[in-house]
């Protein structure tokens, strides 16, 4: 069973019973209860060992509500309520509640006081309403809602299903440990296999999240001194780095006729001998795009560096450009490649994923090494992923001397595809916007409501067999610090 959202019935971990089970009755139950609590656990946001699943306790709660509201205050005992002991004394814990209302799933994590008895730290409220607010959330904690939720995370072999580790809570709780910050980072060379266990020793690895931003609504005034503003206004959408992720490029000859090829599987090269015909057929075969031989060379690590070049959501190669001088600029090996290519027309071969799907592309050159075909891949949402609801300049508190500006903004927004609304102070707002106050005097404010829509996606790396990271992972709203950090890397 794989539901909607990719809600699991069950976690699986190294030598662990962990604590997020989702249970079937509720999963079975969504289309009839209008709120249904998925999981809920109080503990260690992380240490799976130090934390117990309290879901039956909260749909019991629920129930007593008439199954459509939930709630907690501050001076609830969550101990008595809940019929449980501390997980983790002196520890650091939440109380995460998974649910879906109206059909939406939705999370939200609660800190909890570190004092005995257990309670929360705020006030915490969630019902469904009625009519036009419908399917609405209202809670008196903003700390706890969650924006970036970890839908499925799992670690281990690419092929083999039994030799991969389920980590969806425990990449959760890397998500939660950085609140306010609602970000995922996961850097270049970090040792995945020390955080969730070892799957499968001594085979490359893979690691992939997939996730969903949740749809909010916000607005932002800034203040204006001169025609300028005072403090730069900059709105802007979840970073997903990389959206494109490259599994595989090589580079070979297009005319394949009596080579042999060593076919690579689970780390190890299993030799096939067989002579390989024009088309690349023998025998009713065909050969793989991870079928190697001493006429092939692997490039998957530059055709990854021109993905992060380019924002790491896309991928662009023009038509006609010399493969050696774009693709392979600057590889120290290419002038060897080169000299043993000359005069062969070759084959660029592409195993990538694009939001999580697979997909193949194959570029051919002439024999001189000039591409016939370009490609444009671009994992970029279709749909803006911030809207403009409203944007209005002018007096701060006389409507007759305020302007409807939002044409002008969507246009600001738009040459970033969308995703960012970034103006400057030294941005000249009278020539952007005119003077809604002319001929007065009077410093001006500049008001946008906007909304930021549901996204959903998966990220995705190859792991090495130390269990390092090979690239950089980023999702949700990071620091400049830790996006530099990580684009350095």
């Amino acid at each position: 069973l794989e539901p909607t959202y990719g809600v699991k019935l069950a976690e699986k971990g190294p030598a662990k019973v962990l604590w997020l089970k989702e249970s079937f009755q509720a999963l079975m139950s969504l289309p009839k209860a209008r709120l249904a609590i998925l999981v809920a656990v109080i503990g260690h946001p992380i240490e799976a060992d130090k934390a117990v699943d309290v879901t039956a306790a909260l749909n019991e709660r629920l129930r007593r509500f008439g199954g459509i509201q939930l709630s907690f205050s501050p001076r609830d005992n969550l101990e008595m309520d809940l019929n449980i002991m501390d997980p983790c004394p002196g520890r650091k814990k939440v109380l995460r509640i998974r649910y879906c209302l109206e059909g939406t799933l939705a999370e939200v994590n609660l800190a909890i006081k570190p004092r005995l008895p257990l309670r929360l730290c705020e006030a915490f409220h969630i019902a469904c309403m009625s009519g036009a607010e419908r399917g609405e959330v209202q809670t008196s904690t903003r700390s706890g809602t969650t924006r970036l939720t970890v839908v499925r995370a799992v670690y281990g072999h690419v092929n083999d299903p039994e030799r991969r580790f389920s980590v969806t809570e425990k990449v959760q709780g890397l998500v939660d440990q950085r609140s306010p910050a609602q970000c995922l980072v996961m850097r270049r060379g970090q040792n995945l296999s020390e955080i969730f266990g070892e799957p499968c020793t001594g085979v490359v690895k893979t690691f992939s999240v997939m996730f969903k931003v949740a749809s909010c609504k916000g607005e932002v005034v800034a203040a204006e001194a001169n025609g300028r503003l005072v403090e730069p206004l900059r709105v802007e959408s979840a970073v997903v780095v990389p959206s494109v992720f490259v599994s595989i490029a090589t580079l070979s000859p297009k005319t394949l006729v009596g080579r042999t090829f060593g076919a690579q599987a689970d780390g190890k090269a299993k030799l096939i001998n067989y002579h390989v015909f024009d088309g690349a057929k023998s025998r009713g075969k065909k050969t793989s795009i991870r079928s190697i031989d001493s006429e092939t060379w692997v490039i998957t690590a530059e055709v990854r560096g021109m993905v992060t070049s380019q924002g790491g959501n896309r991928l662009s190669i023009d038509k006609g450009e010399n493969i050696f001088f774009t693709v392979l600029s600057g590889v120290p090996e290419a002038a060897v490649w080169q000299s043993r290519f000359r005069g062969k027309e070759l084959v660029l071969e592409l195993e990538y994923r694009s939001n999580g799907k697979l997909g193949h592309a194959r570029l051919e050159t002439d024999a001189d090494h000039l591409l016939l075909h370009g490609l444009d891949l671009s994992a970029r949402p279709t749909d803006p992923a911030l809207e403009i609801i409203s944007a209005v300049y002018g007096h701060p508190t006389d409507h007759a001397m305020q302007a409807d500006v939002r044409p002008a903004v969507e246009a600001i927004l738009a040459r970033t595809g969308w995703r960012t609304l970034e103006i400057g102070t030294g941005e000249d707002l009278e020539a952007m916007f005119g003077d809604p106050c002319y001929p007065h005097h009077t410093n001006k404010v500049l008001q946008v409501r906007y909304l930021q829509r549901e996204r959903h996606g998966t990220v995705h790396s190859e792991v090495d067999l130390a269990g390092k990271l090979d690239q950089t992972l980023v999702v949700g709203w990071p620091r400049d610090s830790d996006l530099e950090e990580s684009m350095d890397r």
